[in-house]
């Protein structure tokens, strides 16, 4: 369940077999007003205010994600995985199913960063989005993280759900590389995923 790209999952539904429910077209919410320097200044200000007190645009996921399970509530899964960021993915599966909605035996969230415990993030979570956290946390049958230290960024109560599924793998541990290795006298790897500069020690 997802929004639906159709000519990128019409090829990957058709050469794996999945079946893609969509959420519609993603909406483009970006805040534009023009591309002078006080434009641009304004969009930023704006668009950071309107992420910290309404967790703006991703908080249209939480409704699109309710009424994507509505549609399929009669169905029976086994299994159901959420998958954030962003976050409000958890929080509609969580209105879905207090509203009676729920499509599966058990619900794990797959959680990279942690929400209100993220301190990757300048600006601090406000305070009464705790309450959406662990709405979905008193839901959830598991949440699972990349490593050990992310559980410190969970509300102590849901620890016992947490499991640890580590992403990447151990260089040592890949030995077909090891007969085409040639080391380059300049570090050169392949980096996915976001580089965040870091606000603590």
């Amino acid at each position: 369940m997802t929004y639906y790209d159709e000519k990128n999952h019409n090829v990957f539904s058709e050469k794996y077999g999945f079946n893609i429910i969509s959420l519609g077209k993603k909406a483009n919410t970006s805040l534009k007003f023009g591309n002078t320097k006080a434009g641009i200044l304004l969009s930023r200000i704006l668009t950071r205010i309107l992420l910290q007190v309404f967790e703006y645009p991703d908080i249209k996921i939480m409704f699109d994600v309710k009424s994507g399970l509505k549609k399929i509530q009669k169905e029976s899964f086994d299994l159901m995985i959420s998958i954030a960021v962003p976050h409000p993915t958890h929080w509609g599966v969580a209105f879905a199913i207090k509203s009676g909605y729920k499509v599966s035996k058990v619900w794990i969230a797959d959680c990279g960063d942690p929400y209100m415990g993220d301190k990757t993030d300048t600006f601090r979570k406000f305070f009464y989005f705790k309450y959406f956290e662990k709405s979905w946390c008193h839901l959830v049958d598991f949440i699972t993280v990349p490593f050990e230290g992310a559980i410190k960024g969970y509300y102590k109560e849901f620890h016992d759900k947490i499991k640890i599924i580590p992403q990447g793998f151990n260089f040592d541990e890949t030995k077909a590389m090891t007969d085409i290795y040639v080391q380059n006298s300049i570090p050169t790897f392949i980096y996915a995923g976001i580089i965040i500069p870091c606000t603590g020690p």
